[in-house]
C-alpha cells in the first residue's frame, strides 16, 4: 500500500467540517471529492482558518489519493487547526499534484445538494435510491444516521454523533449532495451536517459511497 493511498484512508475518517461532490469521472473507475477543515474556536473580528482537499476514492469507497486544493490561514503565527488535518495537509500531494489529477481525470456534473428534511430520492440508476437522515431517540442531543434503500435493501451508511461543544435540543438539519456512477449501479454521497453549538453552529461532512455490495444487494 502506498503512502498516498495510507494518507486518503486516513481522510476518510477525518472529521470534516464539510464535504462537497466533485464528481464521478467518466470512466467510473474513481469519484472525487472536495474535504474543508475549518477551525471552529477563534478570537473575535478573525476569519476562520480551512484547509481543502481532493480526496479520491474508488466505485467501492475505498481510498486512492488525496491531495492539497487551498489553504486559508489569516495570521501565520497561529493556525487553529487541528493537528490531525494538519499533519494530512503536510504530507499530501501538492496544489499541482491535484490540478495535473483533474485535468487528466475529466469528470461528469453533478447537481447541488438537496435537504434531507423530507428525504430525497436519486433517480437515473437501476433502481431508485432513496435517502434520509434518521435520528437516534429519546437523547437530547442524538446522534444522526444517514438510511439508504436501495431496491429491497437497506443500511444506515453513516452516522453524524453529538459532540461535547454540541448544544442539546432541535436544530439539527442536513443535505445530501448525490451522483450516480456511469453504471448506475454504484452512488457518491456528500453528506453534510448543521447542529447549534456553544458558540455557533456546528458543521460536519460525510464521505459515503454506496453500493450493491456494500448493501448486501449484489445482483449480477
Amino acid at each position: 500500500m502506498t503512502l498516498l493511498v495510507v494518507l486518503a484512508s486516513a481522510a476518510l475518517l477525518h472529521d470534516w467540517s464539510a464535504i462537497a461532490l466533485r464528481g464521478w469521472t467518466r470512466d467510473g473507475a474513481a469519484v472525487a471529492w472536495e474535504a474543508t477543515m475549518q477551525s471552529r474556536e477563534k478570537p473575535d473580528g478573525v476569519v476562520p482558518c480551512s484547509r481543502v482537499f481532493l480526496v479520491v476514492t474508488d466505485p467501492e469507497g475505498r481510498a486512492l489519493g488525496v491531495y492539497r486544493l487551498r489553504s486559508q490561514v489569516p495570521m501565520e503565527e497561529v493556525t487553529w487547526i487541528d493537528e490531525a488535518t494538519d499533519s494530512l495537509w503536510k504530507a499530501s500531494g501538492d496544489e499541482g499534484a491535484a490540478q495535473s489529477w483533474l485535468l487528466s481525470h475529466p469528470l461528469l456534473a453533478v447537481s447541488p445538494p438537496h435537504s434531507l428534511r423530507n428525504g430525497f430520492v436519486l433517480e437515473g440508476g437501476h433502481e431508485k435510491l432513496r435517502v434520509i437522515a434518521k435520528m437516534d431517540s429519546p437523547h437530547s442531543c442524538p446522534t444522526a444516521r444517514l438510511r439508504v434503500t436501495l431496491g429491497s435493501a437497506q443500511a444506515d451508511m453513516a452516522a453524524d454523533a453529538c459532540r461535547v461543544d454540541d448544544a442539546a435540543g432541535k436544530g439539527f438539519t442536513s443535505t445530501v449532495q448525490a451522483a450516480w456512477a456511469p453504471d448506475g449501479r454504484h452512488a457518491a454521497l456528500a453528506w453534510n451536517t448543521t447542529r447549534p453549538a456553544r458558540h455557533d453552529e456546528a458543521t460536519r461532512g460525510h464521505i459515503v459511497v454506496v453500493s450493491p455490495a456494500a448493501l448486501g444487494h449484489d445482483r449480477h
